[in-house]
Parts: structure tokens; sequence; C-alpha cells
């Protein structure tokens, strides 16, 4: 028998709480972090998403450090992954062939820094906005390829809520 218009909701209270974590960006699980000794630590209900301060930044990740708005602490470090059209390793010295058939071969400089080359025409393309020390981000979970410096992967992607792209250098 289906739900009509102005029935009661029933609901058990395990199904009201996980609507409820849901709703307040959490799901139940356990969230692992590496603590200040490189253990890792599992805690609390697992965050789907997660305010993070850069502290490093490397080509394809971002070693950042969970943050607080309110209180401005940045406390648990996260490694963090790009998003993939901003990473160097899936492009570093590979030529793409895009379905119109042009071909680009992409060579990186630094991590904010690359050339692109058709053949006839090498352009050098800048990361915009770059990513800085001390900017505030918002990731994601996210199990990812990207190796971190404890040869784990990435769990946390960046958002990209600012609309990083590769742009023509002027």
């Amino acid at each position: 028998m289906a739900v009509q218009p102005g029935d009661p909701l029933k609901i058990k209270a395990d199904e009201w709480n996980r609507l409820l974590a849901l709703a307040e960006g959490t799901q139940p699980g356990a969230y692992e972090f590496r603590d200040s000794t490189g253990t890792y630590q599992r805690r609390g209900p697992e965050p789907v998403g997660q305010t993070a301060q850069i502290v490093e930044i490397e080509d394809d990740y971002l070693k950042c450090q969970t943050y607080d708005e309110v209180t401005e602490d940045a406390t648990v470090t996260l490694y963090v992954a790009k998003p993939w059209m901003l990473r160097r390793d899936p492009f570093d010295g590979e030529t793409i062939v895009f379905p119109n058939g042009q071909s680009i071969t992409y060579t990186y400089v630094d991590d904010r820094e690359r050339d692109a080359d058709d053949g006839s025409t090498n352009e050098t393309q800048v990361m915009t906005p770059g990513y800085y020390v001390g900017e505030v981000i918002d990731v994601f979970r996210k199990r990812t390829n990207v190796i971190d410096e404890n040869d784990d992967h990435c769990r946390w992607q960046d958002r990209n809520t600012c609309g990083r792209f590769w742009a023509l250098e002027a």
C-alpha cells in the first residue's frame, strides 16, 4: 500500500538519525585522520564535506589542516587531491588527442604553469587563480589515485568552488 498525501509518516529512530546526519553533512560511520605521530585514528561520524586550510602545495595534492571558520583553528592534517584537470601527473609529457583531431602535448614548469604545444603553436598556460598557503578551501571525502607523502591514497578532494582552470598566460 502506497503512502498517500496527508498520511502520517512513520519512520524508525535509526532511519531518522541517518536523515539528520545527511542533513548535517555527515554520514554514519567513523572518520579517519592521521594524528601528530602519523598514526591513523578513527572517531565520530564521517564528514562528507570539510573546510581545510592549505599548508603545502604539491603537484597533485595539497597538504592541509582541518579548519574551523568560527575559531580559526587549524588542527588535523588532511591530504587533499587537486581536481583531475588541475593535477600534473595525468598530463605532464602526455599528448592528448581531442575529438576534433587536434592533439596537444603538455609539459609542466611547476604546479601552477605548463606549456601546451599543438605542433604549430606553443603557449604558456597558468592555473588561475593559483593555490596559496593559508588559503581556506572546501573539500569532500573521496578516495583518489593520488599518492601523498606517506605513500597513502588521498582521501579528500578539493571542491574547486573558486573555479580554478588553466588559462593562456597574458
